[in-house]
């Protein structure tokens, strides 16, 4: 559940301090690498060859080309906050997909599928759900088709004894946990998650608005401020011939 402004000014209010949490909004610049555009829309034509129907979907998207995305995960551990900078290759905000223009070709194509699996999901989904969901779909769907897997040490896929490479559930799951900064139980309903901390020693926001103690292995995802250099692709140019 995203936490809306309002809702944050109000706790505020009500519990006198500051919050320090998640910002979604992104910063857009005026101008994109042509040539890698390029490269991107012509990797992303490639499909047409094995994925016409994944191609088709992008005519009711407003697809973006960027520049690489910092973010930064904070996890509470041993008593202290400690951050993991890590880069997000791609991003979906309801019909709108961001991607990183500087991923190769193979890595791209499964950014972008990932990315369209997200746009197909209900609403109500819970995120953490969302991101498992499709890291597992896109998973099954690089090995159908003989891509890079999404993990750079392959540990997303295991090998079952008859020699069939499957997603690996546990490794997926464990990075949604680390990764984003999400609390993921091995059972059982999703619990309220972290989006930020209080300026009172020990709390943390969670995304019902609600405020409680820290507790280990606690952990959130922040989007700094930066400059992305974001840039349409055609969607004239986004179909196959």
């Amino acid at each position: 559940m995203q936490i809306r402004q309002a809702q944050i000014e109000a706790l505020q209010r009500a519990v006198g301090r500051i919050i320090e949490r998640c910002p979604y909004e992104q910063v857009s610049g005026d101008s994109g690498s042509g040539s890698e555009d390029e490269r991107l829309l012509k990797c992303i034509l490639e499909l047409c060859k094995t994925d016409r129907d994944v191609v088709a979907k992008l005519k009711r998207l407003k697809l973006l080309a960027r520049n690489p995305k910092r973010v930064e995960v904070y996890l509470f551990e041993g008593g202290e906050w400690t951050k993991k900078v890590g880069k997000s290759k791609g991003s979906t905000r309801d019909t709108t997909v961001w991607l990183n223009r500087d991923l190769p070709c193979g890595e791209l194509k499964g950014t972008l599928y990932h990315e369209v699996v997200h746009t197909d999901q209900p609403p109500s989904m819970p995120r953490p759900q969302k991101e498992i969901d499709a890291y597992t779909q896109t998973e099954q769907w690089t090995i159908k088709r003989k891509l890079p897997s999404q993990s750079a040490d392959n540990s997303f896929r295991e090998t079952l004894p008859d020699g069939t490479t499957v997603p690996s559930s546990r490794a997926i799951k464990d990075h949604v946990r680390r990764g984003y900064g999400f609390n993921v139980p091995d059972s059982g309903p999703l619990p309220p998650q972290v989006v930020g901390r209080t300026d009172l020693p020990g709390g943390v926001l969670l995304d019902d608005g609600t405020t409680r103690a820290v507790r280990e292995g606690d952990s959130f995802m922040v989007v700094p401020k930066q400059e992305l250099n974001e840039q349409l692709i055609p969607p004239e140019k986004l179909k196959c011939s």
